[in-house]
Parts: C-alpha cells; structure tokens; sequence
C-alpha cells in the first residue's frame, strides 16, 4: 500500500533560504515575531503561520512559520508543492467527453439567447463567457496525488476562479496562476490550521497581540514566555 502523503513529514530546514527564497522559523513569542519580522520585512512580503487544530497538523506545527518573497513560493513550500506532487494538467473537454460537451454548448448558447432577448447580456458576461470551459473546450484542472491526504477540493474551493482555460498556457504558467490564487483566497480566509498574511495583514496582527498584552489579556505565544 502507498503510504499517504503529508506536507507536514516532508521537513523544512530551519532559518535557512529554502528554494524560491523562503524561509522557516520557529517563533513561540510575541516578542521573537516581532523582531523578526521588523528584521526582515524588507526581505520577504508574504507569510504563513501554523496553527493548533483539532487534528494532527498536515502542513505547519503551531509557531511554525514559512515567509518568502513571492505569493507563489510561500505557496509552493508550505504545501511542499514539487515533494507532494502537485501538478496543472489540461483537460481536454471537446475531446475526451464531446457529447457533454457539445450538450453544455447548446445549453449555454440558449441561456445566452434568452439574455439577449430581454437585454440583460453584459460585455462583463461576455468576457466571462470567452474564458469559460464552455467556450474554450476544455479546462485546467490542479491535480494532487491519490494518496495525498489533503482535501484540495475543500480547501481550495476557488480553484475555477482564478484558473486560466487557454489551453496553450504553459503548464509551469497555469501552477504559478494557482499558487498565487491559493494565497489570495487564504488571506481573507478565517484561520484553520494555517493562515496567510501580507505585510499589511502582518503589521496589524503583531499590533492586535501587544494590545492585549497591554490589557492583560491572553496573546500569541504567551505560554511561552
């Protein structure tokens, strides 16, 4: 039996440039958060954090944290992307199911019609339109192995958003569309088990922790100190 595949199992060397210019660290206090950022926030724009969740963690320890340049290389080394084998493949609808397809073009074309008809079709629609499955014939799909324990499907839910249906994308083109995507649908995301920031999102954090420490309220890493 192949043994599932978790991010987490896959290590991360510690304080060193990781491939793509990140870097891991482990930070249990406020106040270690706080210098490194304000030390190396000229270095890296974008972060994620491990959080303690209700099961084993798949992808950071809790006061883990990976920062890099890049939304893509955050991405790709917290999901240890090339390790797990994460891969773009191009769907090609028209040809492996043309029935379902040529089903859902007459469909469209006859919503499109009607829209039409009652003058509530858009040049946004039309947009949309162009760059859907429907019109191009087929789709990119992100493509995790069997055994990969992540729930991709959940978790990036968004994926058809921001994927592009050109089929003559460059595949390495179509991953680096995804990984930026990932992270922008994650940064507005409530906390799971990790959480992306940017340094907006990151200043306003650390400021939010040292007032409740101020107030004496319980903070990041207290338990720590």
């Amino acid at each position: 039996m192949t043994q599932e595949k978790r991010p987490i199992d896959i290590p991360l060397e510690r304080g060193v440039l990781l491939p793509g210019g990140a870097i891991f660290v482990h930070l249990p206090t406020l106040d270690k958060w706080d210098a490194f950022w304000r030390e190396h926030r000229k270095s890296f724009n974008f972060a994620c954090q491990g959080y303690e969740g209700k099961g084993d963690p798949i992808f950071l320890n809790p006061y883990d944290w990976v920062f890099a340049p890049s939304k893509d290389a955050l991405v790709k080394t917290v999901l240890r992307w090339d390790e797990i084998g994460f891969t773009c493949k191009w769907f090609d609808w028209a040809r492996e199911n043309p029935a379902d397809w040529k089903f859902a073009l007459a469909d469209t074309a006859s919503y499109i019609a009607e829209r039409k008809n009652k003058n509530l079709w858009t040049a946004v629609d039309e947009t949309s339109h162009q760059q859907s499955a429907v019109a191009c014939g087929g789709n990119w799909e992100l493509i995790a192995p069997e055994r990969c324990v992540i729930d991709y499907d959940e978790l990036f839910n968004c994926v058809d958003n921001f994927m592009s249906n050109d089929p003559n994308l460059p595949s390495a083109q179509a991953e680096f569309m995804v990984q930026e995507g990932i992270f922008d649908y994650l940064l507005d995301a409530a906390p799971w088990e990790i959480q992306f920031y940017d340094e907006a999102s990151l200043d306003e954090e650390i400021a939010y922790w040292k007032v409740e420490r101020i107030a004496g309220c319980e903070y990041y890493g207290c338990e720590n100190e």
